[in-house]
């Protein structure tokens, strides 16, 4: 679902009609972000430049705003917004394609490419450390990006603004799916705790994929309701999961929260054997104790149990995303912002306003 998010036009910046320079909202440091207007880019070897269709922020962009997460390598001000799609608009030397206008989404992990992860399409685990735009360079929340040619990926036949989302939050929850599905089958039931911007699209890849019963669970009601209409066959609040004695002995759990009280919690539902996949960033922690001495930092999760702090996914994982957008299997929940409001959407994001997705798009687009 995509609902346009007004604001006061007489507060909208003009959009740069100087082919020289763009607009493009900025970090600039711990709680300041700007929309102003800096110098295009322009390709380099090996490189595309793009006409921004879509770019969404995610919670890791609060984190970043907060200065609560700070990645190595980023160095300020930076162009924000990691998840992007756009159109091509201009090839850098060497590139032989894709041809002009061609809708693309971009892979956002830019590994080494010569390590054996990168050889296998994994850049996500490269060995030297992975680039990813708008952190390490410039992202999409402007009217033209430039990234690595080999990183993008054809989406015709699917809305920019789903695809930008799909380049993160749906590369991310396909493969915390991926890597919870050895360890299903036992009872075959699996739970999603956080239906936000990657839970309810991991409740639709598991409805696509699988054919698991799926809990959800959540704080709030509305996401409840999101997560029944993308698929859940049950949905509670954690509140009151302590009491549902349906909300135990699962298969997998896919935490998309990762603080210490949903850790916690998906540590006492996961069976013996089982997967606990932890996506969220919420800072909460687990104990993995041997023998029989008792946690001392955190809770424990059972003997035999899988453990696994994922980051983003494989290319492989966004070409199957893709895939189940165009066939209309996978339906981003967003709400859309113009470049000029960037800000109103980081503020709605960052205040839980926000159901799924805040998708940004340029004037141009």
């Amino acid at each position: 679902m995509h609902d346009e998010a007004n604001a006061d036009a007489s507060t909208a910046t003009p959009r740069s009609v100087d082919e020289s320079t763009m607009l493009a909202f900025q970090l600039d440091g711990p709680e300041r972000a700007v929309l102003r207007r800096v110098s295009r880019p322009r390709p380099g070897a090996g490189e595309v430049m793009l006409r921004v269709g879509a770019a969404a922020f995610c919670h890791s962009d609060v984190h970043h705003v907060e200065a609560t997460l700070r990645p190595s390598g980023m160095h300020l001000p930076v162009t924000m917004g990691h998840e992007l799609a756009g159109w091509i608009e201009e090839l850098g030397e060497g590139v032989v394609g894709p041809a002009r206008g061609t809708p693309v989404a971009v892979y956002i992990a830019h590994g080494c490419g010569a390590c054996a992860p990168c050889r296998r399409g994994d850049e996500h685990l490269c060995d030297r450390g992975f680039r990813v735009p708008g952190v390490h360079f410039g992202g999409g929340m402007a009217e033209y990006v430039v990234v690595r040619a080999a990183n993008v990926v054809d989406v015709s036949g699917v809305d920019l603004a789903t695809a930008a989302v799909l380049t993160d939050a749906g590369v991310t929850a396909h493969h915390g799916v991926r890597l919870a599905q050895p360890s299903i089958g036992v009872r075959n039931r699996v739970l999603v705790i956080g239906v936000g911007g990657l839970g309810h699209l991991a409740i639709q890849i598991l409805r696509a994929t699988t054919d698991v019963e799926i809990v959800a669970v959540d704080i709030e009601a509305e996401r409840l309701e999101l997560a029944l209409r993308h698929g859940a066959h049950s949905a509670h609040l954690a509140s009151a999961v302590d009491a549902e004695p349906a909300v135990e002995s699962m298969d997998a759990v896919l935490d998309f929260v990762g603080s210490a009280a949903t850790v916690a919690s998906a540590a006492r539902m996961v069976r013996r054997g089982g997967a606990l996949v932890i996506i969220g960033l919420g800072g909460g922690a687990l104990e993995l104790v041997a023998g029989q001495a008792a946690p001392s930092v955190g809770p424990i999760v059972p003997r035999g149990t899988s453990v696994v702090c994922p980051v983003l996914g494989a290319r492989g994982d966004l070409n199957a995303v893709v895939a189940l957008a165009r066939s209309g299997q996978l339906v981003v929940e967003s709400t859309e912002y113009r470049l000029e409001h960037a800000e109103a959407a980081l503020r709605d994001l960052r205040n839980g306003r926000v159901l799924g997705r805040a998708v940004v798009k340029p004037s141009v687009a």
